[in-house]
């Protein structure tokens, strides 16, 4: 079966709906690799706000036991 991971809208100002069909752990990071982010993704639907953080580029790493993926995240 296909993991699917959707993150809505991007690019945003910061606030980001999760839609996953499976419970992940996730970490943000910013380009340079510094973590900003981290938390459990427990419903089909989650909310992210990383608003404070700078307008840039920054990637979050779902994982679970059997799969791991890196979506770029753009914020405006």
């Amino acid at each position: 079966m296909e993991n699917q991971i959707k993150i809505y809208p991007n690019p945003s100002t910061g606030m980001y709906t999760i839609s996953a069909d499976r419970y992940y752990s996730f970490v943000i990071t910013d380009i340079a690799g510094k973590q900003i982010y981290s938390g459990k993704l427990e419903n089909k639907e989650t909310q992210i706000d990383i608003s404070d953080e700078a307008q840039g580029i920054y990637l979050i790493k779902f994982i679970n036991e059997k799969f791991s993926k890196t979506i770029k995240l753009m914020k405006k």
